[in-house]
């Protein structure tokens, strides 16, 4: 099976696409010459042909062959700014990312300049498993260790969509486009600490938590969700990462602040599970660690004491209930 996310910079890999998933064509084969791409898209420019007939009549046979090469710096001749092919590469990417091939999205992205984008592809490949529904592979904290270097391409794009101000990437304010620079940074750290609790626990092959994406299947649970799933991502972390709970508290306080998530619901969550198996050293470690912070209300150690209680008494009644039967 032809893996679509690495390495990002093959040539055979891309042309093997083209193979795999379209076949080879002899007679397109023949048409390999510089002239004739140049030749196809002056056509289609003058013509003014629909994005369904520029991407099966001319880009297709082009990724069917090899050629995108000559069919990139072609397009580039007639207009060097890419302006009168924009609607037509944005169609390019809207069939790729519909049948996931992001290995080949990732390359146009780049050729258009659309770093914002190219950040957003590179993002995926780090944190999702695309073919976790037909391989049964699900992703593990190795699996997202090893694509960690994805995250730093990330944000190298999207430092580079600030800094270059290319017109493709004026829709995203540099706010915006910051904020995902500090959700990269966050999330790195959680891979980075819950990597070095998995290699002491010897559990680095273990899945890690998901979260349901409707028809699209599942994904990792990461801090590219929605305030619940990053919630759930500061409470993992905690409950994770007991060697070195100074540092994992305070990864997930900048996880609580950066996303205005509400502490009580965190805190209160990871005592319950603490105390559904017993580990009064890590509830301990909690409450201290929030008597520490700065940033947690006097209340927030009611709540979490209140939450950690009511949970051992509730099993306390069960074992006594079950001692008597």
């Amino acid at each position: 099976m032809i893996n679509y996310l690495y390495p990002f910079d093959s040539f055979n890999t891309i042309r093997a696409i083209g193979f795999s998933v379209y076949g080879k064509n002899e007679d397109i084969i023949d048409q390999e010459s510089d002239n004739y791409w140049k030749d196809a898209y002056q056509n289609a420019y003058s013509k003014h042909c629909s994005n369904n007939v520029f991407v099966d009549q001319i880009w297709l046979p082009a990724l069917k062959c090899g050629q995108l090469d000559n069919l990139e710096e072609a397009l580039t001749c007639i207009d060097p700014s890419l302006s009168v092919w924009e609607q037509y590469l944005t169609g390019v990417c809207r069939f790729l990312s519909q049948r996931k091939l992001f290995h080949v999205l990732y390359r146009i992205q780049l050729f258009m300049k659309d770093f914002v984008r190219a950040a957003m592809t590179c993002i995926k490949s780090a944190c999702i498993q695309f073919f976790i529904g037909f391989s049964g592979h699900k992703t593990t904290l190795s699996d997202l260790y090893s694509r960690k270097h994805y995250l730093e391409t990330a944000r190298n794009h999207f430092r580079t969509a600030i800094d270059a101000k290319v017109k493709r990437n004026a829709n995203f304010s540099t706010t915006e486009l910051e904020g995902h620079m500090r959700t990269i940074s966050l999330q790195m750290r959680v891979i980075d600490q819950l990597h070095k609790a998995a290699a002491t626990n010897n559990t680095l092959n273990k899945p890690v938590p998901v979260t349901s994406m409707g028809d699209s299947g599942v994904q990792p649970s990461t801090l590219f969700g929605n305030g619940a799933v990053r919630g759930e991502v500061a409470a993992h972390l905690l409950i994770s990462c007991q060697e070195s709970p100074e540092a994992v508290f305070q990864i997930a306080s900048d996880i609580i602040s950066a996303y205005r998530l509400p502490s009580s619901k965190v805190f209160t969550e990871v005592s319950k599970q603490l105390a559904m198996k017993e580990n009064y050293v890590g509830i301990r470690v909690l409450v201290q660690s929030i008597q520490k912070s700065h940033l947690m209300s006097p209340e927030l150690n009611d709540e979490v004491c209140m939450a950690a209680i009511k949970v051992l008494a509730t099993q306390t009644k069960e074992v006594m209930i079950a001692s008597i039967n």
